[in-house]
């Protein structure tokens, strides 16, 4: 995708005319990768943990690799701990340290979960994090 922005005024002396170029490039690949969330609670009063799971499959025919997952503390909350769970053979996971990163105790934020290694087809195992709700 490429965005060009023109401007031109032209009450000024000389005219003032300049060009900006942007390029982004997205790559969108096949719907190799499901992901499914889920909480263990549909209600939580304030200080109560809530544990939130994120189950991933590879549904294609071809290993899967530079796997990276991202989630964040939801809306009212702050983060509490975050865990790769078991991944399975081929796969390895990181976290709350590089290459994953997830807010300070007490946080909020982004929390990613960097995989090396192949995701074989088929395969599948899940990530989790706890946030505390808000007082």
């Amino acid at each position: 995708v490429t965005v060009t922005a023109s401007f031109t005024y032209t009450n000024a002396s000389p005219a003032l005319v300049t060009t900006h170029t942007r390029t982004d490039t997205t790559t969108v690949g096949d719907a190799a990768l499901r992901l499914q969330k889920a909480v263990d609670k549909a209600q939580a009063l304030p200080g109560e943990v809530l544990t939130y799971t994120i189950t991933y499959t590879n549904t294609s025919s071809k290993p899967l690799t530079s796997l990276v997952i991202t989630d964040a503390t939801p809306v009212f909350s702050t983060f509490d701990t975050a865990s790769c769970g078991t991944p399975p053979t081929g796969l390895t996971c990181t976290t709350p340290a590089a290459p994953t990163t997830a807010p300070p105790l007490g946080g909020t934020g982004p929390i990613i979960w960097g995989f090396t290694g192949s995701l074989l087809p088929g395969a599948s195992s899940s990530v989790a994090f706890t946030v505390r709700v808000d007082s």
